[in-house]
């Protein structure tokens, strides 16, 4: 289907007499600049507001109506915002995170990526262009009339920079919508990279080649680098910094804290790990289908694969305005299985588990600290939550901290 990129009348905003941003900096001497929106299909957004904003805050800085030809026009000087990061949001539907280029302050006009195609990677290929998050009807904190969440269209990925046998350099990135696809297929080279990782370090992939990539992280591991088996959680969470070495002050919440989340401390802005746990009130509720607290949420889960191979699974959103159903948002969770330590991959193709920021102080059925479990006693620090499928239950679990596992970062 063709892809269709649309234009516009200049007409009048809200005012705007400045807009400061994360440095501190002042946009002034308004000139204007235009904005194209660009689907797949009929163009969807003409009547509906867009709004413009700065990362790190949720506060929107002016707005305006897409018109029936699919263009937007801020009073602001691009200019001013040259290098600077921004969103721009559809409220209840899609935001777009982008840093703006000098091209872009040239031309005086930006183009929307389209939705439904994700986000994308500059020309290097280790960051991104652009990040799209869509709204699924789940708000902050999972409460009816919390803040619109938006959820990335793909996981966390690292790419390492750096030659093989020194301390490694990545970057980090959320993944395009072909590398998504990618991470759900059995034996791909995002998570099979296995067998040259050294245990129980703080950087297992110091002898992996420039280029390698790698999706998956223990909790609470900023950096993504740290493997260390479930027989070394203490000194993961001391060496994290999770826990103190006399085994108090530990952290049981990480959402937001650049010292722990990954998508906060890599992404910045207001990305972080997504909420999860006992409460009906959190953030992977909607999607814990087999739950049993939560079976009546929506939205739904289906399995997608082909082949009679499941690569994963995905929702879909109705997006409603004012009564009408404007478009559909699909969000895919890859299949991207899990990994102890050094051991190669399990489950990719079959298992989905995507980390929360929400640890487990008081311990699960089977896990409550102090019980002898397969021979060894669980403690308070020991695991936290995460949301997926294993053995075809869609639910949320408790896995050791030490666990590698998928991220899927989300935003206000």
């Amino acid at each position: 289907m063709k892809k269709l990129s649309v234009y516009i009348l200049v007409f009048a905003v809200m005012p705007l007499c400045s807009c400061s941003n994360e440095d501190n900096a002042v946009v002034e001497d308004l000139t204007g600049f235009t904005v194209s929106t660009t689907t797949t299909g009929d163009n969807y957004y003409k009547g509906l507001t867009l709004q413009i904003g700065l990362a790190g805050s949720t506060d929107v800085k002016a707005e305006t109506v897409v018109n029936a030809d699919g263009k937007a026009v801020f009073d602001i000087d691009l200019k001013q915002l040259k290098g600077k990061n921004i969103w721009f949001c559809v409220p209840k539907m899609v935001k777009f995170f982008h840093q703006v280029s000098e091209a872009e302050t040239v031309a005086n006009a930006v183009v929307l990526p389209d939705k439904d195609n994700g986000s994308t990677v500059d020309t290097t290929g280790l960051k991104n262009d652009w990040i799209v998050a869509l709204y699924m009807g789940i708000n902050k904190d999972g409460k009816a009339d919390g803040a619109p969440l938006y959820w990335a269209t793909g996981n966390l990925l690292v790419v390492k920079t750096n030659a093989s046998g020194n301390h490694s350099e990545v970057a980090y990135h959320v993944a395009t919508a072909e590398e998504t696809e990618m991470e759900g297929t059995a034996g791909n080279s995002l998570v099979m990279m296995d067998n040259r990782l050294v245990p129980n370090v703080p950087d297992g992939y110091a002898n992996m080649p420039a280029g390698s990539v790698w999706d998956m992280f223990a909790f609470g591991d900023v950096t993504g680098l740290m493997l260390y088996d479930d027989k070394h959680i203490d000194q993961y969470c001391i060496e994290t910094g999770q826990m103190s070495e006399n085994k108090t002050d530990i952290v049981f919440d990480i959402c937001g804290d650049a010292r722990f989340d990954a998508a906060r401390a890599q992404l910045g802005g207001l990305w972080r790990l997504p909420t999860c746990g006992k409460s009906g009130e959190n953030e992977f509720a909607a999607f814990e289908d087999d739950a049993e607290e939560y079976t009546a949420l929506l939205p739904n889960a289906v399995s997608y694969g082909e082949a009679m191979v499941n690569f994963g699974i995905k929702y879909d959103y109705a997006v409603s305005i004012n009564g009408k159903e404007i478009t559909v948002n699909t969000l895919k969770l890859p299949a991207t299985g899990y990994r102890h330590a050094t051991e190669t991959a399990m489950g990719t193709a079959m298992f989905c588990l995507y980390w929360s920021g929400t640890a487990d102080p008081t311990g699960t059925p089977g896990y409550e600290p102090g019980v002898d479990k397969t021979g060894e006693t669980v403690n308070i620090w020991e695991t936290a939550y995460n949301y997926g499928v294993l053995n075809r239950v869609k639910s949320w679990f408790v896995h050791p901290r030490t666990s590698s596992e998928s991220i899927r970062p989300v935003t206000e």
